[in-house]
């Protein structure tokens, strides 16, 4: 209300009736108003202005400057109160009546020095009057908002103090409880690489840790109280720019296949680009870009909300749960967006309690993801003994059939040896000194053989062998053997062979040779021809001494009639080799397949 006085004009200070309050309430609506001006108490009638309040001021003009706000009361006299002006960013002093009762920051108007603190307050004071005045000087020089964006809260002494209390053990508990987490998820990481959503997500929450320290209760002024408000407020903004960016990457690498990476790039480049803000322009400057940063973070919401809803719909694990919690989660993060830029005047900050039921969920997410991830390397821990066991098996079985090689090798060294050795000795005894060394000689070549037949026992375990390669080893073999026998060898188109196909076809080469010597050229020389190939799978080995008849019939029924261990070997490798006889004349043929699913 305006009046004339003499031929001055006057607003009448707006008045407010509180003197029956049990609970908080706000003191919005008009108050008196001089701009660019601090007045003291008594200089307050001289106000001609009034304003609506919760405003800011910058609107009118500029960020920079000073105000006094002055605002009546009814009281009752001797009932303490307390007053509370959070989230006030600027300097301020209050006075009760014509008393200065309490200051935050520094407000010197004839220098214009205006230095905001750090600290978080409540005023309290005693009425002694009906009718009580309020007078508040504001400055700002350092944010982009100057003046009262959240009304004032005035309660009776100790309610506002114990909210702040509760909520000053809340924030502690809070901050315990992601310190721990996020150290946490580290800890996963470290463990298991291969996931990096615990790595993003622990990140996150630490970042997000340095947020909640520095608003609301300002828990980071308790435990560093000389932290000026310049490095509270830089503090505030760059976690709060670090925390989209993590996010983001913390649910892409819940859900690669539904996020994307150019979205994620740039709100990483954008992340950057507002820490290097923070850490090195003036306060003024990156607190003026909160408009620009409430975008970016409705436009993480509405990211993640795309990738999650696309999670949810491919069915991926978890995602509805996911997707429902962090529903919950956008939903206090818009309170705060809209609380901040004033579009709803409220002091309470819904961020925590939304991320704490999100944290819960996620802790939730991330718990059964592992148990997943164990569950497949308990199942490939078990498939993986199976093969080691089933490998296992079969080197045993392999190292059977190397120790019964081993042993017919041997069987059949011994006898040869014995044979020649015994010859020879017999020789050597009523023999010249000149023919001595002409059969050492021999004995060298006969140790000869034997390396040759040892070579083969050890040789490393391989899965198929060159069989043309393989028989001409075996025929240089028994050239030395039989000098007196002359091998006519043709090889055909090569092939690879089983091992166990190779063993069994070299010692029915060696065998059919030894029986060769034995029965048809024990005292005189001939001639041995083989031929052998391998196509398209099938081996085909043909064998003449030009003597010997191997009708198919004969040859069985000498094999049934000749109990020695050379016919029965030869019947047996064949048997083993699975291969079909095909004797014609003087010509011994064999064929068998070497893929023995053919």
């Amino acid at each position: 209300m305006i009046f004339l006085w003499g031929n001055i004009l006057f607003a009448q200070i707006p008045i407010q009736d509180i003197s029956h309050i049990n609970l908080p309430v706000k003191l919005n609506g008009e108050w008196g108003f001089a701009e660019d001006k601090v007045l003291l108490p008594q200089q307050t009638n001289t106000i001609t202005k009034t304003l609506y309040l919760p405003q800011y001021l910058e609107s009118r003009h500029g960020p920079k400057g000073v105000a006094t706000f002055v605002i009546d009361l009814y009281t009752t006299p001797n009932k303490p109160l307390s007053l509370d002006f959070n989230p006030l960013v600027n300097p301020w002093k209050l006075f009760i009546d014509n008393n200065l009762v309490y200051e935050s920051g520094i407000i010197d108007s004839k220098n214009k020095i205006y230095l905001a603190s750090a600290k978080r307050q409540i005023a309290n004071f005693t009425p002694t009057r009906h009718k009580t005045r309020i007078t508040l000087w504001i400055a700002n020089s350092q944010h982009r908002h100057f003046g009262l964006g959240i009304s004032p809260q005035i309660a009776p002494y100790g309610i506002l103090e114990s909210y702040h209390s509760s909520m000053t053990y809340v924030n502690f508990a809070l901050i315990s409880i992601l310190v721990a987490t996020g150290f946490y998820h580290l800890g996963l990481f470290l463990v298991w690489r291969r996931d990096q959503a615990p790595l993003w997500f622990g990140l996150f929450l630490l970042v997000f840790t340095l947020r909640i320290a520095t608003t609301s209760e300002k828990i980071i002024t308790l435990i560093y109280p000389s932290i000026t408000w310049e490095m509270l407020t830089r503090i505030e903004y760059i976690s709060g720019y670090l925390t989209l960016p993590l996010f983001i990457m913390y649910i892409s690498s819940l859900y690669p296949k539904q996020s994307n990476k150019i979205i994620q790039l740039i709100n990483i480049i954008v992340g950057i680009v507002f820490v290097l803000f923070g850490l090195f322009t003036s306060t003024l400057f990156f607190t003026s870009s909160m408009p620009i940063t409430e975008i970016i973070i409705i436009e993480s919401v509405i990211f993640v909300s795309w990738v999650l809803y696309h999670a949810f719909k491919a069915k991926e694990p978890n995602s509805t749960f996911a997707f429902i919690t962090f529903v919950i989660f956008a939903g206090t993060i818009i309170h705060d967006v809209l609380m901040f830029s004033k579009v709803i005047d409220s002091t309470d900050d819904w961020g925590p309690i939304g991320f704490i039921v999100y944290l819960f969920a996620q802790a939730q997410i991330l718990l059964q993801r592992y148990a997943n991830a164990f569950h497949t390397i308990q199942k490939h821990e078990n498939e993986l003994e199976y093969i080691i066991s089933k490998r296992t098996g079969e080197l045993k079985d392999l190292l059977s059939q190397r120790e019964l090689l081993m042993r017919e090798l041997s069987h059949r060294v011994k006898n040869n040896l014995q044979f020649i050795i015994g010859l020879l000795w017999t020789k050597r005894v009523k023999a010249s000194d000149e023919t001595k060394a002409i059969l050492l000689s021999l004995q060298s070549q006969i140790q000869a053989i034997a390396t040759v037949h040892e070579t083969l026992c050890e040789q490393p375990n391989i899965s198929t062998v060159n069989g043309n390669h393989y028989l001409k080893t075996i025929i240089d073999a028994l050239q030395e053997l039989y000098p007196n026998i002359t091998f006519s060898c043709t090889f055909g188109e090569e092939g690879l062979l089983s091992l166990d196909d190779t063993i069994s076809l070299g010692l029915v080469v060696s065998e059919m040779v030894s029986n060769t010597v034995k029965h048809v050229y024990s005292t005189k020389s001939g001639t041995i021809s083989i031929d052998f190939e391998i196509h398209n799978n099938l081996a085909k080995l043909s064998y003449s001494d030009g003597q010997t008849q191997f009708q198919n019939n004969d040859f069985l029924k000498a094999s049934r009639k000749n109990k020695s261990i050379g016919w029965s070997m030869i019947t047996e490798l064949i048997h083993q080799l699975k291969a079909q006889i095909l004797s014609e004349g003087n010509l011994f043929k064999i064929q068998f397949y070497t893929d023995k699913t053919v």
